[in-house]
């Protein structure tokens, strides 16, 4: 039997209209699954979510999303249904083999934001396939995807004494980086605690803890796609007063920004803005670990001074109440004993201060080891990152540190995402892809 071509215009039509009545009207709400920061839910695979089917998982849910997300089609054994946001932490803080499932905009820097089959959504939420459609007169926010930015840390580096060697026996700046380079130049702002002064009369230090590399090295950075580095450090005077002078010299030859030292001490506190589209960041630095004084006099007998930033509470209070022009504020601090993953009293007095301040990220390190990290408020505290760029191979720990990942979503800090790594027998660092390793490295962080 043959349709008449005007059945076949207007079937054609009426589904073009359905179509655009859709788009018109139709609103797509990512969904993400968050476990309790001290989980040991990191990614989710089928083996995950066949448990979830089965209720061998607890799934927690809003409420008022109950009807949508059921209709979605997500399987779930043992579905808990929370009345309220406030009920919905309770029940992810007291349950911590649980999981919960949420629309994006509730996201939380003290939930873990897990992956679904590797796939991230703060870093890919194109391609991310839990989305729940919903009408546009529910007024759910839209998602924007161009509205996220990437701020990514990471911990000491020592570009000097065996790093130093590998550069120069490789001919290559980049090679201890080669493997954490991406999600560096991923970022749209990368930070390092830059330990080591890099100087251009460069001799071999005599001394083993004179951590002071060549010049040249500093290019490693840049090719690394750091942005912006720690100054303030205790061994920054490692190569005197002329030495930090090379240093500061080297990275503004490259535009690498920095802060935390300076020729007058006022200058040191100052902080450092730097505009990501529509998110103003401002950037301090602060040690309280050797000296913060340095004084030299050069080959024309000109005397040369440098000042390090210091916790001296009044001058601290004063550079984060003009930091508070940005948006977002953090501060990288150098602190804390040498060689453990507990932080001292002298880091959570100064943290939770931070955090009363409104400072949003305070990073950490000086421990050479991955230390405790905590939520306070809307702060989000790593206190110590562990080791990034140096050479101390003769442990586990001290070969073992973490880049961490702030996603900011229309000026809010959204989440917050770990990111282990570790200096491997090639002498390069590399993202550590062992889910056991990950795991315990979360652990001694959240638990």
């Amino acid at each position: 039997m043959k349709i008449p071509r005007k059945y076949l215009t207007l079937t054609v039509l009426a589904v073009l209209l359905y179509g655009l009545f859709l788009r018109l009207f139709l609103v797509s709400v990512p969904l993400l699954c968050v476990a309790d920061q001290s989980s040991e839910f990191y990614d989710l695979r089928a083996a995950e979510l066949q448990k979830i089917a089965d209720g061998e998982i607890s799934l927690i849910i809003l409420k008022d999303w109950r009807g949508r997300i059921r209709r979605s089609g997500v399987a779930a054994g043992d579905v808990i249904v929370a009345d309220d946001l406030p009920e919905l932490r309770r029940f992810l803080r007291d349950k911590p083999d649980a999981l919960a499932l949420v629309p994006w905009h509730y996201a939380d820097i003290s939930w873990r934001t897990l992956r679904l089959d590797g796939l991230y959504f703060w870093e890919n939420p194109r391609e991310y396939p839990w989305r729940l459609s919903v009408w546009r007169w529910d007024k759910q926010p839209r998602f924007d995807a161009r509205r996220i930015k990437n701020i990514t840390i990471g911990g000491t580096v020592v570009l000097s004494r065996g790093i130093g060697n590998v550069i120069d026996m490789t001919g290559d700046v980049n090679y201890p980086w080669q493997g954490i380079t991406p999600v560096f130049r991923a970022a749209d702002l990368s930070i390092v605690n830059l330990k080591s002064p890099l100087v251009y009369n460069y001799s071999k230090p005599k001394d083993r803890l004179k951590l002071y590399g060549q010049a040249r090295y500093a290019e490693s950075l840049r090719q690394a796609g750091i942005d912006f580095v720690s100054v303030a450090g205790n061994h920054i005077g490692d190569a005197g007063a002329i030495g930090i002078r090379d240093t500061l010299d080297a990275l503004d030859k490259l535009q690498i920004q920095y802060t935390g030292v300076a020729q007058e001490l006022a200058d040191a506190y100052e902080p450092c803005f730097v505009q990501l589209g529509e998110l103003r960041v401002a950037f301090l630095a602060v040690n309280s670990v050797g000296p913060n004084y340095y004084r030299d006099t050069d080959l024309r007998g000109t005397e040369i001074v440098y000042h390090v930033a210091s916790f001296l509470r009044e001058r601290l209070a004063q550079a984060i109440t003009k930091a508070r022009a940005a948006d977002l504020v953090i501060v990288m601090c150098n602190w804390g004993d040498e060689y453990t993953a507990q932080p001292n009293k002298f880091q959570q007095t100064w943290g939770e201060w931070l955090a009363a301040q409104n400072v949003q990220i305070v990073a950490g390190d000086q421990a050479h080891w991955v230390q405790r990290a905590d939520f306070r408020g809307g702060t989000a505290i790593s206190y110590g990152l562990g080791n990034l760029i140096f050479d101390q191979t003769w442990s586990g720990d001290t070969r073992e540190g973490v880049i961490t990942r702030y996603f900011v979503y229309d000026k809010k800090l959204a989440a917050v995402d770990i990111l282990p790594v570790f200096l491997n027998d090639q002498w390069y660092t590399e993202i550590n892809t062992d889910r056991a390793k990950i795991i315990k490295m979360l652990g001694r962080m959240f638990n």
